[in-house]
């Protein structure tokens, strides 16, 4: 083997180490700045568009599991930081319903369920083990369903039987929505947070403006943890 095929290997073993160092650094860095959130939503309809305003039917939300990953886009004096974040959660109501006539007594429960993508770019200010967030979100609605449960009672025969389907309702619903989203979060441990966070949505996503699904608004809790600690 002749100087220059050696001198090529070398070279070459240099680079890849190099390269493979300089990818792991990369990694790594991106790393730090992921967060994972995972928590529990419950979501509720208002019947105007403001920031605090009247709930109707709180007791009628949807509750749902809500996982997210966050990345830090601006960081300074590890005090203020910047961060998007993307998760997945469901919103919608639930209406109960009850009917009677000379013929048959209706009661049940229906609910619209929507599937949303959460975009929030949230700054978020940290005094000690507290940190507190606010900023804009987008919603992106990637699915929905309408759902019915309930039982009909024929009142000369007695005979129960129940309508319970679940159907997919097309063009409906606005694929955007968007709103505000605050919150706070306490560290617990290190790189661990417990996390509460408040989002009002702005848009009327419902196209027919009917009064079945209003303005969303949803309670998360739930833990905020980093991926490298």
């Amino acid at each position: 083997m002749d100087c220059f095929n050696i001198k090529f290997i070398l070279a070459s073993v240099v680079f890849l180490n190099s390269t493979v160092v300089f990818s792991q650094s990369k990694i790594n860095t991106i790393l730090a700045k992921t967060t994972l959130q995972v928590g529990y939503t419950h979501s509720v309809q208002s019947a105007k568009p403001y920031i605090f305003s009247n709930f109707r039917r709180p007791n009628t939300g949807i509750q749902s599991p809500s996982i997210g990953i966050g990345y830090s886009i601006f960081s300074m004096n590890n005090s203020f930081n910047i961060q998007a974040c993307a998760s997945f959660t469901a919103k919608g109501t639930v209406f109960d319903w009850e009917s009677d006539d000379n013929t048959k007594y209706e009661i049940g429960r229906y609910q619209y369920i929507l599937h949303f993508l959460d975009i929030p770019i949230m700054g978020s200010y940290k005094i000690k083990k507290y940190t507190f967030l606010f900023g804009p979100v987008l919603s992106v609605l990637l699915d929905n369903d309408y759902r019915t449960d309930g039982v009909i009672i024929m009142k000369k025969s007695g005979s129960r039987f129940g309508p319970s389907y679940a159907e997919r309702i097309d063009n409906r619903f606005k694929i955007f929505d968007y709103g505000l989203r605050m919150g706070a979060a306490f560290e617990i441990h290190k790189g661990i947070s417990f996390l509460l966070n408040y989002q009002k949505n702005f848009s009327l996503v419902d196209k027919r403006r009917m009064d079945d699904v209003k303005y969303q608004v949803s309670f998360l809790a739930g833990f905020n943890i980093a991926i490298q600690r």
